[in-house]
């Protein structure tokens, strides 16, 4: 990770201080769960990690994202069952691309549709 008096390397951080400031507060100011490890077929909430995948942003670049089957509950849209797809761009960023489940009636699917950069 990238908490300075971790042992990790920030090239490899997922979520670095600019996306979760807050946790990295609390393991600044409390502790830090370095070498601390987890056989990585799932995250913590249960979210099947499937592949890569190259999807066009809205800006007409085209992005590697990360391709993941989120399992929340035992129904709706994030159920098991619904075969659920969601791409998240596999930088430091993690934009929300694409969401797609499948119900037995059809497919519904989310795209992102614009973005625009925040001003500093």
């Amino acid at each position: 990770g990238d908490v300075a008096k971790g042992n990790g390397d920030p090239k490899l951080a997922q979520f670095g201080t600019t996306i979760t400031p807050n946790a990295h507060k609390l393991a600044n100011t409390f502790g830090l769960m370095d070498n601390f490890y987890d056989e990585g077929t799932l995250s913590a909430d249960g979210h099947n990690w499937l592949k890569r995948e190259e999807l066009e942003l809205p800006d007409g670049t085209k992005a590697t994202c990360l391709v993941l089957n989120p399992v929340i509950d035992d129904r709706g849209m994030f159920a098991d069952r619904a075969e659920a797809r969601l791409w998240l761009t596999d930088d430091a960023r993690r934009i929300p691309v694409q969401i797609r489940t499948k119900y037995p009636w059809g497919t519904v699917t989310l795209r992102l549709e614009k973005m625009a950069v925040p001003k500093a």
